[in-house]
């Protein structure tokens, strides 16, 4: 994908990478079963909605995100 180039959501594939702004709604902050923080988001745009995951998250994170807001993925 050229830069700048969005990309919605109802194009993506399973295992994309993806490097641009989406809106967030409904952060949680959890646990693995190994006690390592990670967030549990959606993240939208006018096409859809997925499932977004931050992995290896601290507490500081999670504080700094919207709980509904534009994020950079």
């Amino acid at each position: 994908m050229p830069p700048n180039t969005r990309q919605p959501i109802a194009q993506l594939t399973s295992g994309q990478s993806v490097n641009q702004i989406f809106m967030i709604s409904q952060p949680i902050l959890r646990t693995t079963t190994r006690g390592d923080y990670y967030i549990a988001a959606y993240l939208n745009d006018r096409t859809g909605r997925l499932n977004g995951r931050m992995w290896q998250a601290t507490e500081d994170i999670y504080n700094s995100l919207p709980q509904e807001g534009f994020v950079m993925v």
